[in-house]
């Protein structure tokens, strides 16, 4: 799965992950939102102008957070530098406020409600109020930092003698880029951005999946998510579980996958270099030294393989593939 098509996943449809999101970005990771208070929300906000022009913006994924009176939470996922951002969230902003009072004023009417004139002209009641709409944008791009605006004054050229009376308008924004503390998100979504952080450094990438395999059992979306971001090209199928009639997806099988590889290769490289001692023995020494050294370097190349792609020590090298007695311990001489 490639970067694309991670975010095409359904990875936040999840109110738990979706919540802890907020939380721990907006609330230093303590539960304010909480998911059983998520409610679902139309995505699409379309505006129609009396020129027949019509706007249309499509949010990634929205919720409705305590019914109609706190707050709406668009969330954007970005996954390359779009330098119109903050043009872009403004607009979803307007919409979204705009779509509030098209509903708000369609339903009196259907109330009977008495309009004055200026409210009649104006398309809403003297006092309606509206729920908040507040964006957060998640970059997941792993090629660079976000270069693009966070603001609107970013955007402008404008003399500092008439900034006063130009309005800014900032985005909510996180980059894990900026990012070495993810400990305020209680969820998948910790292994998640601390995956991405690492994305260039597949070792890390490695030891985290090896330090993290037994602290997550995860769903598909998850799972996609993370191999996805890992780089990890593999069946989904592979690291499913099926538990008292729950399916759960173990990363430590991730582990496994990437040990089996290095296994193999190691394996590879200590058949080749067996046969090579073999043939410069001479045929009959060549078929027991081959042999002999054959396995001893497939040992070694397994061991070493594993120290080197997963950062690990010898012993834990030789634990993982299951090395004991008198063949464990010639690796310590």
């Amino acid at each position: 799965m490639g970067q694309k098509d991670l975010w095409q996943s359904d990875y936040f449809d999840s109110n738990v992950r979706f919540a802890d999101v907020y939380n721990g970005i907006f609330f230093h990771g303590e539960e304010i939102i909480k998911p059983e208070e998520l409610e679902p929300c139309d995505s699409v906000f379309v505006q129609h102008f009396q020129n027949q022009n019509t706007v249309k913006v499509i949010c990634d994924k929205i919720r409705k957070w305590k019914g109609q009176h706190l707050a709406i939470l668009p969330l954007e996922n970005q996954s390359y530098v779009d330098y119109r951002m903050v043009l872009r969230i403004m607009q979803e902003e307007i919409l979204g406020y705009e779509k509030q009072r098209k509903e708000a004023y369609e339903k009196a009417k259907q109330d009977g409600y008495s309009f004055d004139k200026n409210e009649f002209l104006s398309g809403m009641k003297k006092d309606q109020k509206f729920t908040p709409v507040i964006p957060l944008i998640l970059y997941m791009g792993t090629d660079s930092e976000w270069d693009g605006a966070k603001t609107l004054y970013q955007l402008l050229e404008i003399d500092d003698e008439i900034k006063p009376f130009v309005n800014d308008y900032k985005l909510n924004f996180y980059d894990y880029h900026n990012q070495t503390d993810f400990s305020n998100f209680k969820t998948e979504n910790k292994l998640l951005f601390e995956v991405l952080a690492n994305a260039a450094d597949r070792r890390k990438v490695q030891q985290l999946f090896l330090e993290e395999a037994e602290n997550y059992s995860l769903d598909r979306e998850a799972a996609a998510a993370l191999i996805g971001m890992a780089g990890i090209d593999m069946d989904l199928d592979k690291l499913k579980e099926e538990k008292e009639g729950k399916v759960e997806y173990k990363m430590c099988k991730a582990f496994q996958e990437i040990t089996q590889e290095a296994r193999a290769e190691g394996y590879k490289d200590g058949r080749d270099a067996g046969y090579k001692d073999g043939v410069d023995a001479g045929y009959k020494n060549g078929v027991d030294a081959g042999y002999k050294n054959g396995v001893d370097a497939s040992m070694t190349a397994n061991i070493t393989a594993l120290m080197e792609t997963m950062n690990l020590s010898l012993e834990q090298a030789l634990d993982a593939l299951k090395i004991t007695g008198e063949n464990r311990n010639k690796f310590y001489s």
